[in-house]
């Protein structure tokens, strides 16, 4: 660290208890009697402690450069403290119900308590399900199979550890809001102590999801084809979130139950046997899902930032893009055109009739101007669906080939790499240095442009230069233009296999060789002008979408022999 030397200390552990007490009372016990009812009780009590640890020194300017890896060489040595430890004290039941054999119903009762919860201390959890197999009462032509089924269940996310309070900080510093000033927690050479950025939150709840559920299951014409059917529908309600508050709190945000949020969709699984033969058979699975999610309410704030661009915003799906962009219709702006300091043109107003919401406003000589405020867009990083197809081949009962594609339709990237290519000037598009185009060049929605240097919606042309590229023609302009389609079909997996289980193999006391050779992530058919469409520059949080110069998938290919005895 500054060439001074640095040495970090850590001491981590983790120790975690668990203890569950079980008790089933099997139903066919108490009801041999009847024939055409059984069923079975349980009942059960779970106790879980989790325990954190972590003492860390990092200490900065070693007094002999090498040898000497101990903290007593170090002149600025930097505390890093931290306890953390929630319990968890759940009862809960279950009853399952089996009538006539075809009628199969559940009901289940959790109640849990959590060290991490508010004032209210436990909370209660109930489940239910049904599911009949109804061809165990009706003979259906070609269906050997068919169920449907019903569930609703309600299950909770504990809110983490030390939300409830509001604790104190040492040995740190905070900048100003509005000014570079930087607050030190040392004053006349004592330690003091400041108050935490995160107000606690006495009255923290778990956040709970209410799902219903229902389903068609079907085997048809002798197994040879298998449809699997499911709708649900999800509200996440009391949502956990850190808002914004006053800085005259002292504090920045506070852990609270702020939004409720809905979910709801399809999934399809398609199952088939296309050929059964003696010497080759095909099996055939296709998948099928698509899910719409919404903000439905956030307990009065705008929005919730998640990083990059991505927001929590009230009737837009979770993971919306909010960005920087050049001045579009349909959003209210008013905009200071001559430059003196104050807005006084509403363009929505000025043009009404003359766009749809996302048109570009530009000026008399053909370039947009740059919107006051950030833009909510309509894009998000979730799919419109998804699929996956996979083939199986077996031949001679030796060779097995299985074929896996995956799809992805619609789903917003933000180029932010090829944003900063435009600045350095060299990715391709940016070739048209010196040429004379309109705005519409850069129009990858749909848009068009509306105002007194447009004409049937195409902009006035205007001579690009390199410095349109690094201002308003670039990423520090509109970053609009750098959302694209990452929907793409990837060839996933490739896997072909062979058994040897002849007399030879067998005198050295096997029962088979089996060679494999397997090759994953092979080939992508996309739009997006990316490396990869699967990528994720934050990976599994709700900060979606954004790549740069984020490496792509590994393609990997391996070879295994196995020994069967």
């Amino acid at each position: 660290e500054g060439g001074k030397g640095r040495i970090i200390d850590a001491d981590m552990a983790t120790h975690e208890i668990d203890g569950h007490f079980l008790a089933t009372i099997q139903g066919k016990k108490f009801l041999s009697r009847w024939n055409w009812i059984d069923g079975t009780l349980m009942l059960g009590h779970e106790l879980n402690i989790r325990r954190y640890r972590r003492y860390l020194v990092i200490g900065v300017d070693a007094g002999t450069p090498k040898g000497f890896m101990e903290l007593d060489n170090f002149v600025d040595l930097k505390p890093d403290q931290y306890l953390s430890q929630r319990n968890l004290e759940s009862y809960f039941g279950q009853v399952t119900v089996d009538l006539f054999n075809q009628l199969y119903l559940t009901g289940a009762l959790r109640n849990d308590g959590a060290s991490t919860f508010g004032k209210k201390k436990r909370f209660w959890y109930p489940k239910a399900s049904a599911a009949w197999e109804f061809t165990k009462k009706f003979v259906i032509p070609y269906v050997n199979f068919g169920k449907v089924r019903a569930a609703y269940g309600v299950a909770g996310v504990h809110p983490g550890v030390y939300t409830i309070i509001s604790g104190y900080q040492a040995n740190s510093e905070y900048h100003g809001i509005y000014t570079n000033a930087i607050l030190g927690p040392i004053y006349n050479g004592k330690t003091g102590f400041r108050h935490s950025t995160n107000l606690g939150n006495p009255n923290i709840k778990p956040e709970r999801t209410r799902e219903i559920e229902y389903g068609l299951d079907l085997s048809m014409f002798n197994d040879r084809v298998g449809l699997e059917l499911t709708y649900y529908d999800q509200r996440s309600t009391d949502v956990i979130m850190d808002l914004d508050v006053a800085p005259s709190t002292g504090a920045s945000t506070i852990t609270t139950n702020a939004a409720t949020l809905s979910n709801k969709g399809i999934e399809v699984a398609l199952t088939a046997a296309p050929l059964k033969m003696r010497n080759f058979s095909w099996d055939l699975r296709v998948n099928w899902a698509r899910n719409r999610n919404k903000v439905i309410d956030m307990s009065g704030a705008r929005w919730y930032y998640f990083g990059g661009q991505a927001y929590a915003i009230p009737g837009h799906e979770i993971g919306t893009f909010r960005t920087q962009s050049w001045a579009r219709f349909g959003y209210g702006l008013v905009l200071d055109l001559d430059g003196d300091g104050v807005p006084e043109t509403d363009i929505d107003k000025q043009y009404a009739g003359q766009w749809k919401k996302g048109d570009v406003f530009v000026k008399e000589d053909g370039k947009p101007v740059l919107s006051p405020e950030w833009l909510i867009t309509p894009f998000s990083f979730n799919p419109r669906w998804l699929g996956s197809i996979r083939n199986e081949f077996r031949i001679f009962r030796k060779f097995n080939v299985s074929v896996l594609f995956d799809i992805v339709h619609k789903r917003w990237i933000n180029n932010y790499g090829k944003g900063q290519l435009y600045k350095y000037g060299t990715a391709k598009e940016t070739e048209v240095r010196g040429k004379e185009l309109p705005i519409n060049h850069w129009f990858k929605h749909g848009e068009k442009a509306v105002g007194p240097g447009a004409t049937n919606g195409v902009g006035k042309p205007f001579v690009v230069d390199q410095t349109w590229f690094q201002t308003l023609g670039g990423y520090s302009g509109d970053r609009w233009q750098f959302i694209e389609d990452g929907g793409y079909v990837k060839l996933r997996e490739i896997a072909v296999s062979y058994t040897w289980d002849s007399d030879f193999v067998k005198r050295f006391g096997l029962q088979s060789l089996e060679f494999s050779l397997n090759g994953r992530n092979l080939y992508t058919w996309t739009k997006y002008s990316g490396f990869d469409p699967e990528t994720n520059r934050s990976q599994a949080t709700n900060s979606r979408g954004i790549d740069y110069f984020n490496s792509p998938q590994t393609r990997a290919y391996t070879f295994t022999v196995r020994f069967n005895y």
